[in-house]
């Protein structure tokens, strides 16, 4: 058992102990492409028993898919076995303090210094953060207005220059903020192509966005289930509660 709010390594070690993960990912050794309806199928059964193993799984995949897809082969081979076996544990970094529902408006920047890329600037509300080991961090490269001047790198965690700390919530989620000092990322951790990182995050939420539905769904089923039984067995003036029509 993690302590709540911050990141729970069993708990992501279990779910590739458990196949899980293998799911998600496919082979350690070439990695795949789960579709989304099998993801979907994933999320909901995960989300009947247990959602923050389902919130574990589903954020490991957010951060991780614009690596596993858009990575340089080296970057992939680095990481991906890591992310798919459970040690370690990846977060997608795009929500900034002004940049949220329009998270095109971002401002962290990204200044192009010779064969590094510095970054500097904040994300907040990033899931894993401030302990994930490696982060698919989005930031402008001043390639064009919003979107179009986008670009996504692969920053891990023990980058000179990169804080964080995390965030309270009410639920155990793990959220927090990060601060990017002068972060040095080399060129050949961008993912996709300078300027083209919009289309990398859209990739990755095109996949994921369906099955939010099926985690909701996962839980409804679990609610209903729960209610027939207690209305089933609930004795009230002699009869059970679902004896009566209201």
């Amino acid at each position: 058992v993690g302590e709540p709010g911050r990141l729970n390594r069993p708990l992501v070690a279990g779910l590739a102990e458990h196949g899980l993960l293998g799911l998600l990912f496919g082979p350690v050794d070439g990695g795949g492409h789960i579709r989304a309806l099998d993801l979907c199928l994933l999320r909901e059964g995960l989300a009947r028993y247990c959602t923050e193993a389902e919130t574990a799984l589903a954020v490991q995949g957010l951060g991780a898919y614009p690596i596993l897809r858009a990575g340089r082969p080296d970057v992939v081979a680095e990481w991906l076995p890591r992310l798919a076996s459970g040690a370690a544990v990846a977060g997608l970094a795009l929500t900034e303090p002004e940049a949220g529902s329009d998270a095109a408006a971002l401002a962290l920047a990204a200044v192009r210094d010779g064969d590094v890329f510095r970054l500097t600037g904040a994300k907040v509300y990033i899931s894993n953060a401030p302990d994930a080991d490696v982060y698919s961090v989005f930031a402008r490269t001043g390639g064009g207005p919003r979107a179009k001047g986008v670009t996504a790198f692969a920053v891990p965690r023990e980058s000179p220059g990169l804080t964080g700390e995390p965030i309270e919530l009410l639920s155990p989620h793990p959220i927090g903020r990060l601060q990017f000092e002068d972060v040095a990322v080399p060129a050949s951790h961008v993912l996709g192509e300078v300027d083209g990182g919009w289309d990398v995050a859209m990739r990755t939420f095109d996949l994921f966005r369906p099955s939010v539905g099926a985690f909701t769904v996962g839980m409804a089923q679990t609610a209903l289930d729960a209610a027939v039984g207690y209305t089933g067995s609930r004795a009230v003036f002699g009869r059970t509660l679902r004896e009566f029509q209201g």
